[in-house]
């Protein structure tokens, strides 16, 4: 959670699969974010783990009041770093900014770029660049 609003991305929140319809919720935000969006999904393994149980999960996973403003980084910094007593759970960053095609003003225009005439003088300017 951390690393992944530590590089960017406007889109980070953590869900419980004990909790479906948060879930659902924040997979449905997720989706029509227009952007990168990060979801950490806690979902025990019935199988091999022991110990992070389905109850150990349901009882620390604990989702962010209403008062929470999931656009203030420097909070959603501090709640990806909490797990003493419970685990945060909800749409713990959202930034709108834009996202990488509306960045790109080359991209917009809707045509691959394998279609795109290329002039050959900038390519060879951009590989002098490196060398």
């Amino acid at each position: 959670m951390l690393l992944a609003i530590a590089s960017g991305a406007g889109f980070v929140a953590r869900g419980f699969s004990g909790d479906s319809k948060q879930l659902v919720s924040i997979m449905k935000e997720a989706i029509l974010y227009p952007g990168y969006a990060f979801v950490d999904i806690l979902q025990p393994c019935i199988t091999f783990n022991k110990v992070n149980t389905f109850a150990y999960y349901k009882n620390m996973a604990a989702p962010l009041g209403d008062d929470y403003d999931p656009t203030n980084r420097l909070e959603a910094i501090r709640m990806s770093m909490e797990v003493s007593e419970k685990i945060p759970t909800g749409i713990l960053y959202r930034e709108d900014k834009l996202d990488f095609h509306r960045k790109n003003g080359i991209l917009n225009d809707g045509t691959p770029l394998i279609k795109r005439e290329t002039q050959d003088q900038v390519l060879k300017d951009l590989i002098s660049s490196f060398i």
